[in-house]
């Protein structure tokens, strides 16, 4: 009889709670169940039943006992989540079960709210001032319904406005979980995990509500790290490291890493996203190898790791250790033993340490002083490995996509003495004085403050002729506003992008709250952006009390969280159509244009560089494009193979063309130099590398009339031995309507070399360039360049080279026109002859017995070649200086040379220039040829007349010496000296110097 009662009692269970819904299963300490889901008859409400769990061993007791106790749990679970009751789920974490509750969002759309997580251990006693560590596991269930405490921080005169305060306790490692219930069966949602803001001395993650952002489809997470100097001290020893608010971060990621997946979020999708010092420290977390693997995407609202304020510095005040000697004496610790007066701090209360961080920020004018650090710089491995700066300029930082921005008018919180009469010009200057010796006060290291003012006052009122009381207020603000967030948000997306990234977006919010509390004149000022991205117009709450929303408010929120979530889901913000998307690097003003969401939110992709991809005949090219003006924008493509590499057999031969590719080839570095000596006033700024044939193409955007542009091929100088077309930047000059084309080519011996016969004729670097001007023949048109309108220009060398390919047939047709600066064909410097010094073969022998090759047998120059192929670069390199010196001393000896002189006709030069151009033997093209007017300059200031008469004997030596025909170099200098310095009567030792340069 039991256990007939024992069965009707299950079924009639299994009637009342669950109609053969799915299963769903779930963990719990003992092991998994498998369970399953009904929804109720309001078609809004479901249960999870899970039938038949023991709870103990056997009791001596019956069969009807058991049974009734299994309906009774039954009935309990059913009371918890029926309808019209908030229910409180429970889910299993690795460290315990959590209880929390359940949100009804609108129709059908609910979200489970898990709060005061403890995500480490409480950072209390010892463990105060070091880094977090895990927290142990507990038994039973947790509540998890409420807030916990924020981490001790000031007073603010703003905390009364907040609709709701939390108390203060250094037990605060605390995080909060909202995470929609998806009655589709979706088990994996991305993540977004929300850093706040507040100068890091202040704030707390349970201020912001993650239901609305939640409902949309991903798993929010929010939490507390510690902050001032509980957070961020440092002794700038291992004594206190420092950054351990940072650490707090990465310790509640890796908390997410290990349990989001209890909540249905997926630990590798997780976006991190934060405000002003909290997006500052997102900023850093992306700079971070500790970091490294813990996220995915990141956004980043008005703060990144280039702001002033992000770090602090050994080198910078406030320095970090001296602001630790500072609490330590104010709270009564000894100074002199860094170990001693940690294990004091330790023991201080909390609150008198919290007192002592406040007098101290207070006596630094109010701003933050507990940064930050960078642990390397005294020797300590930690979250940063360099300043920012070079992490981003040596592409160290995470490869993830991310949103940088601002909002439109930052600084108009707080502006000093700011209101409707504006500031007068003496107003103006007083307060950016003040603001320049503010972020510059006591640096150690010399900065010229009334320089810097000097600029500012340049650039905001005096270029832009402002006197306006109200225009100088606001230029002010725009000043405060660049200097703080602008101008390094945009230079770490520039940074950023020299790298092969993913996409990186710039946003700028420029829609002003209809409840601003601030003046018109404010703008839409720091932090306005917040109440939308966290959806409390929609919600109708707001972290502030007493205040009310309009359906515009609502309209921008709803498009702000989509923006925002879309991004998190697919790594793109506007996967589907949203609401004129403003893309490329323009930046629009739509202020009154058009309705709100026509957008007063400009987001634009990568404003400063932008990724672009172009197709060339050899493949794709992925480049970037640049603002160079107000309305203008280039697009450069770098490092563009324009032959194969000149190495192994192919160096000392003319250049082959390169190999197609395929996939998207990256053409936004620059590329290495070619081999060549280190001159040690030149900055060593590329690499160098025999693989060097390569150009640079800098085009602006076409014409509406489709016609395409004029190309300018530039060729650099540096006595055919030095240089790299790495050096010259063509985006200004390409924004003047033209395609700019730069360009490596063979330099030194292995550019011209020449044996004086067809094992090695020579002129390599020249068939370089006549091939980069093949490529640009070939594909300039895929860039917006006319391959019928080509000019090359060039200086020195470069300039020289120019003036050789007038002359030569293999070049003919592939330019138009040509201008040379400081340098032809008839330059004494710029051709080798046979016979001449540098003679060339004799040049070839003496590098080939430095490196130990033949120089005469049976086979010519074929085996010496042969063997010089082999040689190291380096050791090459190193033996052709060795000749240089031996020689002509700095002046170069491996030239161009005319092959016809020993029997080639290879389509090169085909005779001397001189004869060539009597002859009428160059193109017929439309030239600029030029000098400077001082092109020789003496190091020295003055020569006396004997100084004179030898300087003018050296340089006829130098150009005369042991040539094949006899020279009377006597002659010659007397000539020289007559008609520069007898006929004119000149004795004046400037003036003599100055005839020298003549």
């Amino acid at each position: 009889m039991a256990t007939v009662v024992l069965t009707l009692l299950l079924l009639l269970a299994t009637v009342t709670c669950v109609r053969g819904q799915p299963t769903v299963i779930k963990c719990i300490p003992d092991g998994a169940l498998r369970g399953s889901r009904s929804q109720l008859r309001d078609n809004r409400s479901y249960v999870d039943a899970f039938l038949n769990i023991p709870y103990a061993r056997p009791p001596v007791v019956g069969l009807m006992e058991r049974a009734l106790l299994i309906v009774l749990a039954l009935c309990v679970l059913i009371m918890a989540c029926g309808r019209g009751v908030i229910c409180q789920p429970v889910v299993t974490t690795h460290q315990g079960a959590l209880r929390g509750t359940r949100t009804a969002i609108g129709d059908d759309i609910y979200v489970d709210i898990f709060r005061n997580i403890p995500y480490a251990r409480p950072p209390t006693g010892d463990r105060r001032f070091r880094r977090p560590e895990a927290p142990e596991p507990w038994t039973g269930i947790r509540d998890a319904t409420a807030f916990g405490n924020q981490c001790p921080q000031s007073e603010w005169p703003a905390i009364n406005q907040l609709a709701t305060t939390f108390q203060d306790s250094e037990d605060c490692l605390y995080l909060n979980v909202y995470t929609p219930k998806m009655t589709t069966g979706v088990t994996s949602l991305p993540v977004m995990v929300w850093i706040h803001g507040g100068g890091l001395y202040l704030g707390t993650g349970n201020t912001y509500d993650g239901t609305e952002l939640a409902s949309r489809g991903v798993v929010i997470v929010t939490f507390n790290y510690r902050l001032d100097s509980l957070g961020f001290l440092s002794t700038e020893d291992g004594a206190s490291s420092g950054n351990y608010g940072l650490w707090d971060m990465i310790r509640a990621l890796e908390w997410v890493r290990d349990s989001i997946s209890s909540f249905n979020g997926d630990p590798n999708d997780v976006t991190i996203f934060g405000e002003s010092a909290g997006s500052t420290s997102v900023s850093l977390l992306v700079d971070s190898e500790a970091a490294r693997g813990l996220f995915h995407k990141a956004i980043m609202e008005s703060g990144v790791s280039l702001a002033y304020f992000a770090i602090g510095h050994p080198l910078l005040d406030p320095k970090p250790k001296a602001q630790a000697l500072k609490l330590a004496t104010l709270v009564g610790c000894e100074t002199g033993d860094s170990s001693r007066m940690m294990d004091c701090l330790r023991t201080k209360d909390v609150q008198t340490i919290q007192n002592a961080s406040t007098q101290i920020r207070n006596d630094n004018l109010g701003q933050p002083t507990f940064h930050p650090v960078v642990e390397t710089t005294f020797g300590q491995h930690g979250v940063l490995s360099a300043v920012p700066l070079t992490i981003l300029q040596t592409g160290q930082f995470s490869n993830v996509t991310t949103i940088r921005g601002f909002n439109k008018d930052e600084a108009g919180l707080g502006l000093p003495g700011a209101g409707n009469n504006g500031y007068t010009l003496q107003e103006f200057q007083t307060l950016a004085s003040n603001f320049v010796r503010q972020y510059f006060y006591q640096s150690s290291f010399t900065v010229n403050l009334n320089g810097i003012l000097a600029g500012i006052m340049e650039t905001y009122v005096y270029k832009p002729n402002i006197t306006d009381p109200i225009q100088l207020q606001a230029a002010f603000m725009e000043m405060a506003m660049d200097y703080g967030v602008a101008a390094p948000t945009i230079h770490e997306v520039q940074l950023a992008t020299k790298f092969p990234v993913p996409p990186q977006y710039l946003y700028r919010f420029s829609y002003r709250p209809s409840n601003s509390p601030y003046p018109l004149w404010a703008g839409v000022v720091h932090t306005d952006e917040l109440p939308f991205v966290f959806g409390d117009p929609v919600s109708n709450i707001n972290i502030f009390a007493n205040r009310s929303w309009t359906d515009e408010d609502r309209l921008m929120s709803q498009e702000v969280m989509t923006m925002w979530t879309n991004f998190a889901k697919h790594g793109n913000p506007t996967p589907d159509p949203v609401e004129d998307l403003v893309t490329g690097t323009r930046e629009r003003e739509m202020i009154g244009e058009c309705a709100v969401l026509c957008w007063l939110l400009s987001l634009a992709y990568v404003s400063g560089q932008a990724e672009i991809v172009k197709g060339i005949p050899d493949g794709l090219l992925r480049g970037t494009r640049t603002r160079a003006g107000e309305d203008s924008y280039v697009d450069a493509f770098l490092r563009i193979p324009y032959a194969r590499p000149p190495v192994g057999d192919l160096r000392f031969r003319r250049p082959v063309a390169p190999e197609r590719w395929s996939g998207v080839r990256d053409a936004t570095n620059m590329a290495p130099k070619c081999p060549q000596p280190e001159i040690p006033i030149i900055p060593r700024v590329f690499p160098e590398s025999e693989d060097c044939l390569y150009l640079n193409v800098f085009t602006p955007e076409r014409p509406d009339d489709g016609w395409l542009l004029p190309v300018m091929v530039w060729i650099h100088g540096g006595g055919f031995y030095q240089g790299t077309g790495s050096n010259y930047d063509g985006t200004q000059l390409a924004a003047q309507g033209v395609v700019v084309v730069t360009i490596n080519y063979r330099l030194g011996a292995l550019g011209f070399l020449s044996t004086e016969d067809g094992a090695s004729p020579g002129n390599y670097g020249l068939w370089d360039m006549i091939r980069a001007l093949e490529w640009v023949r070939d594909s300039i048109s895929a860039l917006n360049g006319d391959p019928d309108n080509v000019t090359i220009f060039g200086q020195s060398a470069g300039s020289a080279s120019v003036s050789l390919l007038l002359l030569t047939e293999a070049a003919k047709g592939l330019f138009h026109k040509a201008v040379m600066q400081s340098g032809v064909s008839l330059s004494p410097w710029s051709v080798g002859y046979p016979g001449f010094v540098p003679d060339p073969r004799g040049q070839s022998l003496k590098l080939a017995e430095r490196l130990g090759c033949p120089t005469a047998d049976n086979n010519g120059s074929r085996r010496m070649l042969q063997c010089l192929r082999n040689v190291d670069v380096n050791m090459l390199l190193n033996a052709s200086m060795a000749v240089t010196f031996e020689t002509r001393g700095t002046e170069a000896v491996f030239l161009p040379v005319p092959e016809t002189s020993f029997g080639m006709n290879s389509g090169m030069f085909g005779g001397t220039p001189e004869v060539l151009f009597k002859s009428g033997f160059f193109f017929n093209v439309t030239t600029l040829r030029g000098f400077n007017k001082d092109e020789a300059d003496p190091d020295d200031e003055g020569f006396t007349p004997d100084r004179f008469v030898k300087e003018v004997q050296l340089f006829v030596q130098e150009y005369f010496t042991q040539t094949s025909f006899t020279v009377d170099t006597d002659a010659i200098a007397s000539l020289l000296i007559d008609a520069y310095v007898i006929k004119p009567n000149i004795t004046d030792h400037q003036q003599l110097r100055d005839t020298f340069i003549q």
